[in-house]
């Protein structure tokens, strides 16, 4: 099932729909479709069904579906007894990703349908407890540089060194801080099978977020996010704590930053500052606004070509493809 480009599209969500994830598998990349927290039955059907419903042509002469996966955040999971993992694998995934929380009965599940279990890390103990785990068959080092909700132990190349060192029997994918061909080049040079690539795939023209926050994605500059539980906290979003995401910064953010006590106080108190803050970031979200709605990115968001909004993700691929000539012209220049 190895693409012929090595490169896994994260499971974004708000962003990474069956479009999405059909346009970079169909790129010969891996796709994967977001199933986040609280995806109701109605988006697990229409998403997935860019990928199970047979196209219009005979059985005989339709092209098969290039391979997929769905990604799922495992403490989800727990708090709803698997029953969004259930539905998932009523459409045979290929490949089931999991992050954020315990993955063992999530990985024991998908792996007993002969999916291909992924599952992020971003710590030694859980670099360790993944080369472990039998269920387990890729492990994802997420480093801190990464967008979205994850850890912020470590950054990416010093996990993907020690994984590369541990899990010996196990491929390794990369996380966190790729968004070129070089980015993939020094992953693979470093002993990862495949980079693991978000914040790049947001402006494509197949995602599903909405113009502003793919407009803002292209814009941001390497040290425009902050790791943050702020959009977590005024959304009510039930995540575990120490799980933060990576945003880039907004009108909305900036005056919490390191202020994440004093937030919870107010909105505990049901203040009138706090009121008015929850309805202004949940109006936003709703309007795809970014000046006040979470736009989660890495650092990497300041690689994103000003131009990328509308970009088919095929060309983003092409494009990470070249790493190809990067590790032939490095090992001509040093060896």
């Amino acid at each position: 099932m190895a693409p012929r480009v090595p490169v896994i599209s994260a499971p974004m969500a708000g962003a990474a729909g069956g479009a999405l994830a059909r346009a970079v598998s169909s790129a010969g990349a891996l796709g994967l479709v977001a199933v986040g927290h609280g995806a109701g039955e109605a988006y697990i059907e229409r998403e997935l069904a860019v990928f199970t419903e047979p196209g219009s042509g005979s059985p005989a002469t339709a092209p098969p579906a290039p391979p997929w996966g769905v990604g799922l955040m495992a403490w989800s999971l727990e708090l709803e007894a698997q029953r969004t993992l259930h539905r998932v694998l009523e459409h045979r995934p290929p490949v089931i990703a999991l992050a954020a929380g315990d993955p063992t009965t999530g990985a024991r599940l998908a792996a007993a349908t002969g999916a291909l279990v992924a599952v992020q890390v971003g710590t030694e103990a859980e670099v360790d407890a993944a080369s472990a785990n039998p269920d387990i068959d890729l492990v994802v080092v997420r480093g801190s540089e990464g967008g979205g909700h994850g850890l912020n132990a470590v950054a990416t190349l010093p996990l993907l060194q020690y994984a590369a060192q541990r899990c010996l029997a196990k491929p390794v994918a990369a996380a966190g801080g790729i968004a070129t061909s070089a980015g993939l080049a020094a992953i693979l040079a470093a002993g990862a099978q495949a980079a693991w690539i978000g914040t790049r795939f947001i402006p494509c023209a197949e995602s599903l977020a909405a113009p502003a926050l793919r407009d803002a994605v292209a814009r941001a500059g390497l040290d425009d996010t902050v790791y943050t539980s702020f959009f977590d906290l005024v959304l009510g979003l039930p995540w575990p704590a120490e799980y933060g995401g990576r945003a880039l910064r907004n009108a909305a953010v900036t005056p919490w930053e390191g202020r994440e006590s004093e937030l919870v106080e107010a909105l505990n108190a049901q203040t009138p500052e706090a009121q008015a803050l929850r309805a202004a970031v949940t109006a936003a979200r709703g309007a795809g606004d970014a000046t006040a709605a979470p736009v989660y990115a890495g650092q990497s968001a300041g690689l994103v070509p000003s131009t990328a909004p509308g970009t088919p993700a095929a060309e983003v691929i092409a494009e990470l493809d070249g790493f190809r000539c990067l590790l032939r012209a490095a090992s001509a220049r040093w060896f």
